[in-house]
């Protein structure tokens, strides 16, 4: 197993996943293709466009919400019972 699958098959209905970076948008279609909710927020248009048209295309756009985000300056209201964080985002401020 996996450890995002493990996680995955620990997430109960309701429960609602983020992804913060759009290079883990791989990780906001396995949750989502395994039933979960799962908010992307991503910092560009063309980055959220393309989570869309994918989600759209594998048939998980209701699964799925992306979201453009200023990280650092706003974050969705969301309470998320697993995150998911690409690496290479971090906050220099």
């Amino acid at each position: 197993d996996l450890p995002l699958e493990d996680l995955a098959h620990r997430l109960e209905e309701g429960e609602t996943a983020v992804v913060v970076g759009a290079a883990a948008a791989g990780a906001a279609f396995f949750l989502a293709a395994h039933e979960a909710d799962v908010v992307v927020v991503a910092e560009s248009v063309p980055a959220v466009d393309a989570i869309e048209a994918r989600a759209a295309q594998e048939a998980l756009a209701s699964r799925i919400q992306a979201l453009v985000v200023m990280l650092g300056e706003w974050f969705p209201d969301v309470v998320p019972a697993l995150a998911v964080l690409d690496p290479r985002i971090r906050d220099d401020g």
